[in-house]
């Protein structure tokens, strides 16, 4: 898809008093427009979004990336729905970084708990394969390659299952696709997994960007479920 230099407005008090009569929200944040927001609108169903919103998104939405040049002077600003999944993205509030925060906490303190309960569990199941035999040798590469896999499934794709590792479900996030507005898939997951030893760096580079690496690298963004 062609990436576009959005047009960006500055809301002005006297010249958009129209606009903020309406008391419009930004359909991403639920922050209502004040005097002096930068705001963008889509080009096809022409929501308004803040910038800052806007680049959350990846710099498009309706599946396209142009916005109105001309701040708009009619009364049908209202966000148009559509069969399309990705237009309801705009229903949704996107995580605050002190929910998410809150979640991956959570899920660090609580993924190793269940880690060592699981190596337990297969520690008992290898005893009692063990004690089969001869007859027990095949079980017990089975077994040991079934705890492996049952196990690091969910430490390196968290949001795998629904778009909610422990801490999302907990907080009440979901990762979904920027694009579909489906859950994060496996790869998905795995990607904003890998990511997490890096996130550090790119908030010293860019502080501004409100996405993380995960966020850019996955192609998703982490909503209020």
């Amino acid at each position: 898809m062609a990436t576009f230099r959005p047009h960006v407005h500055q809301i002005d008090a006297y010249a958009q008093a129209h606009f903020l009569k309406e008391e419009r929200q930004d359909p991403i944040t639920g922050e209502a427009f004040v005097a002096g927001d930068s705001i963008v609108f889509c080009a096809a169903c022409r929501s308004a979004f803040l910038l800052e919103s806007w680049q959350y998104m990846g710099n498009q939405h309706c599946g396209q990336g142009q916005t109105l040049a001309q701040f708009p002077k009619s009364q049908s600003l209202t966000l148009s729905k559509s069969k399309n999944v990705a237009h309801n993205l705009t229903d949704l509030r996107h995580a605050k970084k002190e929910e998410r925060l809150l979640a991956l906490f959570i899920d660090m303190m609580v993924l190793p708990i269940l880690g060592g309960i699981w190596i337990q569990i297969i520690g008992f199941i290898l005893n009692i394969v063990q004690s089969l035999g001869s007859i027990g040798l095949f079980f017990e590469g089975l077994v040991i390659f079934i705890g492996i896999i049952v196990g690091t499934i969910p430490l390196l794709a968290r949001d795998f299952i629904g778009g909610k590792s422990i801490g999302k479900r907990i907080v009440g996030l979901r990762s979904i696709d920027r694009s579909t507005g489906e859950s994060a898939n496996l790869l998905q997951s795995f990607k904003k997994t890998l990511s997490l030893p890096f996130e550090p760096l790119r908030f010293l580079l860019n502080r501004q960007d409100p996405k993380t690496l995960g966020d850019s690298w996955s192609d998703t963004i982490v909503v209020k479920d």
